[in-house]
C-alpha cells in the first residue's frame, strides 16, 4: 500500500513538473515576441504534448512490440485528416494514446483523459476570467479560431514596440535586407478593425496597409 501511495505521489510530481515546464516555455516564447504562441490553441498544445507523451512512454516501457505498435498508430493521424490546428492533431495522438493505453493500463487511459479535460477546460476558464477582470482576452485571436475575418496587415519602415502589446497582433515579421516590418493583426468585428486603422493613421513610417473585412 505504502508503495503504491508512493508511485501515485511519484507520478503526480512529475506530471506536476511537465506543466510547470510547458508553461515556462510557453512564457519563454511570448516574452521573445513569438506571438504565434499566445493564442489558445497554441497553448493547449504546448501543455498537452508532454503529458501526452510520458503516458506514452509509460504504457509502452520495456515492451518492444507494443512501442512499435504505438509509433504505427500514431503515425497514421498526420496522414490521413487534413489538419485544420495544432490542436487539433494534439487532439488525435491524445484520442489514440487513450485507446492504446486503455488495452494495457486502464488507470493511464482515465489519468490522460482527466488531464487533457482539466487543461482546456481551466485554459477556457481562465480565458473568460481574464476577460471579466481584465476587460480583455487572455489568448491571442488566431486563424485557427475559425470566427476571425477581419484583418489588416501593415508594412513600416519602423519598428513599434508598442505594437507586440496588442493583443490582436497575430504575427510580425522583419526583413533585415530591405528592412522592413511586416505586422498581421486580427480582429472579430469590422468596426475594431476601424477603430484601429484610425489610430494607426497617423503613424509617418508606414509604407503600406492592407485590410480585409469580412464579419
Amino acid at each position: 500500500m505504502e508503495n503504491f501511495i508512493s508511485g501515485i505521489f511519484d507520478e503526480a510530481l512529475i506530471v506536476a513538473i511537465l506543466i510547470v515546464s510547458s508553461f515556462a516555455i510557453r512564457y519563454s516564447l511570448g516574452f521573445c515576441y513569438q506571438n504565434w504562441v499566445n493564442n489558445f490553441h497554441q497553448t493547449a498544445s504546448i501543455f498537452l504534448l508532454p503529458i501526452i507523451s510520458f503516458t506514452i512512454t509509460r504504457v509502452i516501457a520495456g515492451d518492444l512490440a507494443l512501442s512499435l505498435g504505438m509509433v504505427g498508430a500514431l503515425s497514421i493521424v498526420r496522414f490521413r485528416n487534413p489538419v485544420k490546428s495544432p490542436l487539433e492533431l494534439v487532439t488525435f495522438f491524445a484520442l489514440i494514446t487513450i485507446g492504446i493505453s486503455a488495452s494495457v493500463s486502464l488507470k493511464w487511459s482515465i489519468i490522460l483523459t482527466f488531464l487533457v479535460c482539466v487543461i482546456l477546460i481551466s485554459l477556457e476558464i481562465l480565458d473568460k476570467l481574464f476577460l471579466n477582470i481584465f476587460k480583455k482576452k487572455l489568448f491571442n485571436i488566431s486563424f485557427e479560431d475559425g470566427n476571425n475575418k477581419n484583418t489588416i496587415e501593415i508594412t513600416s519602415s519602423k519598428f513599434y514596440p508598442e505594437f507586440n502589446d496588442y493583443q490582436n497582433l497575430l504575427n510580425y515579421y522583419y526583413s533585415a535586407e530591405s528592412n522592413i516590418h511586416n505586422y498581421i493583426f486580427t480582429f472579430d468585428k469590422k468596426n475594431e478593425l476601424a477603430k484601429f486603422h484610425n489610430e494607426i493613421k497617423q503613424l509617418n513610417d508606414i509604407s503600406e496597409v492592407k485590410i480585409q473585412n469580412i464579419n
